[in-house]
């Protein structure tokens, strides 16, 4: 996620040009031969057989006419993961939905614009596709490429479903370069924060935008989220002086956005209410009657529950980043000659009282809190040891995933990372230790442990044949 906030602009503009300028941008009415309603997993591209997307074509998907599409990217490059999520949606809507199993977090920018610009034209090869209405949706780091692309390509992405992420830090909500905005985060996602920031922006835009949220942390979000955005896309595409609107289609839509709301004023989610009855005012204008809801809209914005709610939630996100920041700080800090161990005894502390709030049973704005606390303190710091090892900066790459490792002390795979980091820095013992870990943690891959350079120097340690033979046992 960082490393997305770190654009070399030149870059990307000149990438996303050449993109949008290239001769496949205009579709062309290739039988595809990938089967319509289920998923193919993987499409090579013909031209780069080293990249490839995951496929889903709705069942009466035909060549014979154009349809619209959505690019999707997930930050680890797991197409047939993310392309489910869209799946109902994409049959009950008709779209094509297309996942790149290539694109993720860390790559640089030639590379990923390459592989996005690849990805791109096979599909426009492959498919008919509605040049009017192509969209691209991604989650975490993806949703910032596909903000990105969306900002930068002149029209060529009529919408962007945003999940878990916003924008890139160098680039903001534009009237100049509009495209329809569909925001999801889950209550428990450390870019909460962010994402309410979003659409603060984007109500001072006459840009079309959307913004959900469910329950849940930093994930993608549910089937049910996705098959929404999709319904939003769909009624966004209706203009007002169209003669063939689907009637049922929008009373359908009408009907359970308003349900929807109800709930969250009857469950008290003020914010929520509030946020929903506007947007249905806002998407169904000059299509069916929206009295009711902008009546039950103006009356919550004057309402007193709603404000209080408006500024706990500008606490809680104040908070969010206080306390993240103090435990990091706290857990980087050099340690001094009269040190006893004193700042990690505190994050240790601190860590297990946000641990018992995380797992606590009902929903909350503490147990809330500690979900986004904790979640962002793994990733910022996952992220930054990934950092250090790109440079060889073996000390703080240390340091950075054993506070990961004391907020999860049970992942195997960050013990494997621990004791990778242990070996680089010719620390035999510890980096023994920690695979021992690993593997009692539930670490299995011993041909991953077999062919992983970071180990060279134990290579010849009998604990560390035993572990090897264990495994390969398996």
């Amino acid at each position: 996620m960082s490393a997305a906030r770190h654009i070399n602009q030149v870059v990307l503009i000149v990438a996303v040009s050449l993109l949008c300028l290239h001769p496949s941008f205009s579709q062309s009415t290739t039988v595809s031969p990938v089967q319509v309603g289920v998923v193919t997993e993987k499409v090579v591209i013909p031209s780069h057989p080293d990249q490839s997307y995951a496929v889903y074509l709705p069942t009466n998907y035909t060549p014979d006419h154009s349809w619209p599409i959505v690019f999707c990217l997930d930050p680890r490059a797991r197409g047939k993961t993310a392309i489910e999520h869209f799946v109902v949606g994409g049959e009950k809507y008709g779209y094509v939905v297309v996942c790149s199993n290539n694109s993720r977090n860390g790559l640089n920018w030639p590379l990923i614009s390459d592989i996005f610009s690849n990805f791109w034209d096979d599909a426009h090869s492959r498919f008919n596709i509605d040049v009017k209405r192509t969209y691209a949706a991604g989650f975490s780091g993806g949703s910032r490429l596909a903000s990105t692309f969306a900002s930068k390509c002149q029209g060529c992405l009529a919408g962007v479903i945003g999940c878990g992420a916003g924008f890139p830090g160098e680039i903001e909500p534009n009237p100049k370069a509009p495209f329809a905005y569909f925001g999801i985060v889950g209550v428990d996602d450390f870019n909460f924060g962010e994402m309410w920031q979003l659409e603060k922006k984007f109500n001072n835009l006459t840009t079309p935008y959307h913004f959900e949220t469910f329950s849940g942390g930093h994930e993608w979000p549910p089937r049910e989220n996705i098959e929404q955005a999709l319904a939003w896309l769909r009624l966004r595409e209706i203009k007002p002086s169209t003669t063939t609107v689907d009637k049922n289609f929008l009373e359908d839509q009408l009907k359970l956005r308003l349900t929807t709301a109800e709930k969250l004023l009857a469950s008290q989610q003020f914010v929520d209410a509030q946020r929903a009855f506007v947007s249905v005012v806002q998407d169904f204008q000059g299509l069916i009657d929206t009295a009711d809801a902008k009546k039950k809209a103006e009356q919550l914005s004057k309402s007193g529950e709603l404000k209080k709610a408006v500024v706990a939630d500008e606490e809680l996100y104040r908070r969010q980043l206080r306390e993240a920041g103090e435990i990091r700080m706290l857990w980087m800090k050099p340690a001094e000659p009269d040190d006893t161990g004193l700042s990690h005894s505190e994050v240790t502390s601190r860590l297990s009282e946000l641990k018992k709030k995380r797992d606590l049973t009902t929903d909350s704005r503490d147990r809330r809190l500690a979900r986004r606390i904790l979640t962002q303190l793994t990733i910022e710091s996952y992220e930054a040891a990934q950092a250090s090892l790109r440079s060889s900066d073996y000390s703080p790459a240390l340091v950075n995933l054993q506070l990961v490792e004391e907020i999860d002390p049970k992942s195997p795979n960050v013990s494997y990372e621990v004791a990778r980091v242990y070996a680089l820095k010719r620390q035999k013992k510890p980096a023994l230790q920690s695979l021992e870990k690993a593997v009692s943690l539930g670490f299995k891959d011993g041909s991953r442990l077999k062919t992983d350079d970071a180990f060279n120097s134990l290579t010849d340690e009998p604990r560390f044949q035993k572990l090897l033979t264990t495994l390969t046992a398996q």
